[in-house]
């Protein structure tokens, strides 16, 4: 017989229940849209707590690690169904609870403690119902099903986590990149243990950075309550370091994972990662169309074909240079970012919007522009008249990364471009999450 959730379901209505009537009747503007929440709360275990932690639906993720039994799977799905149940009954109580804060004469500070409490105390026993769901489905597991619940763990750990990271990077789930790729059995086998090594350096940055939001909660509530915005960046930088230590787990295990794969497959891999992780600045080239059309011409001589390929090598060359340079910006900047917006938000003037926080990555526009520009007037100088016509335009008037976007086509990694898939020159050279692991990041090289 499973363990049943229902009584603690019963137990949270009944306090829930309580608390309501204390509070008395009224009304009070939502918490969660309140402009403290919005730059503190998405940064703590707030932004979760009306989102519940397991779903029916996450009954593959136990039967793909777990490999249950026939008998097994009606039962956890049970399982699911109360835990499911709990957490909706418990949830909207709490709402209830929240539309019903009086806010006669009080402070907004007042207001705002009011209206934590009961969301606090709703993030403590949200935790309790998953501790006490997972305990009932371990209750139902034979011994070597209980060997695997490690594994499983981290399974459901990247499964229910790995999609809500802010920075670029923090979400990329490497696994589907290498599952995409054409891998025969033999590379299949041989990057298994690059892959588990992976698993335990993103799993252990995860759960760094799951500590940290729940660490920091009782002081982002505190700062919401007493407006105290620089108790609450500093809570929220403590939150956006153990991002950054999950992002260096990421690009970490990418290293790790193209130094496994076959030379064949492994810019794909490199460039599916770095598109994934970092779309901002890995795109297709610009004049990517534009060389393929030049090599298209008509009548075209051996030494305008030479020409041709190395313009394009030396374009190539220059781009992906700047994009590492962009890169390093982006790793350095980006949780700055977050910082200062919160800042802008703090000292904005009653009747103007926020100061806008300029885009770290703009400076490089005129660069790669220049690039671009450099590369077509050689490529011209190169052609006839006649066939410079023939090229596509020039796309005057946007912005280099705008016609990249317009292009929609993503450069191919096998046309021989001369590129290198460095997945680094050093700007993840260390996993920084204190684990211990003694394994520097590399550059990778065809």
């Amino acid at each position: 017989m499973p363990h049943s959730l229902r009584p603690l379901t019963r137990r949270l209505a009944s306090g829930f229940a309580s608390l309501a009537l204390a509070l008395g009747a009224g009304c009070a503007a939502s918490l969660l849209d309140s402009p403290a929440a919005a730059q503190f709360g998405g940064f703590s275990a707030m932004s979760e707590a009306f989102s519940p932690d397991l779903l029916q639906r996450d009954i593959v993720v136990f039967h793909e690690n777990l490999a249950l039994e026939e008998w097994q799977r009606p039962v956890i799905e049970v399982l699911l169904a109360d835990y499911v149940e709990a957490f909706s009954i418990g949830s909207e109580l709490v709402r209830e609870q929240m539309s019903q804060v009086r806010v006669d004469g009080a402070s907004s500070s007042e207001v705002i403690r009011r209206l934590m409490a009961p969301v606090n105390q709703w993030i403590k026993d949200k935790e309790a119902l998953r501790v006490e769901l997972l305990e009932s489905i371990r209750m139902q597991l034979g011994q070597e099903q209980l060997e695997r619940w490690p594994a499983f763990e981290r399974a459901l750990r990247r499964e229910k986590s790995l999609g809500s990271g802010v920075l670029s990077g923090e979400s990329t789930n490497l696994f589907l990149i290498v599952k995409g790729l054409p891998l025969d059995r033999d590379a299949v086998r041989a990057v298994q243990p690059a892959l588990a090594e992976y698993e335990v350096l993103l799993d252990n940055a995860l759960q760094r950075r799951e500590a940290a939001m729940k660490a920091q909660q009782d002081a982002i509530s505190r700062a919401m309550i007493e407006m105290d915005h620089s108790a609450g960046l500093a809570a929220m930088e403590q939150i956006t370091q153990a991002r950054v230590i999950v992002r260096q787990a990421q690009d970490q295990g990418a290293t790790i994972i193209a130094e496994a794969l076959p030379e064949d497959v492994r810019a794909e891999f490199v460039r599916r990662w770095r598109e994934n992780a970092y779309p901002k600045i890995f795109r297709a080239p610009a004049l990517r169309r534009t060389f393929e059309v030049a090599r298209s011409l008509p009548d075209l001589t051996s030494e305008q074909r030479a020409g041709i390929d190395r313009i394009e090598a030396d374009y190539i060359t220059k781009l992906d240079a700047l994009n590492l340079q962009m890169l390093d910006t982006l790793r350095l900047e980006e949780p700055r970012e977050f910082k200062r917006k919160a800042e802008a938000a703090q000292n904005r003037q009653p009747g103007r919007p926020v100061e806008r926080i300029p885009d770290a990555l703009a400076q490089f526009d005129p660069i790669r522009d220049s690039y671009e520009q450099e590369a077509r007037l050689a490529l011209e100088a190169l052609l006839n008249p006649e066939q410079v016509a023939m090229l596509p335009s020039a796309g005057k008037g946007t912005s280099g990364r705008d016609r990249q976007r317009d292009l929609g086509d993503r450069a191919d990694p096998k046309a021989g471009d001369g590129r290198r898939p460095n997945l680094d020159r050093g700007g993840a050279a260390g996993r920084g999450d204190g684990s211990g692991d003694r394994r520097p990041a590399r550059n990778v090289a065809d």
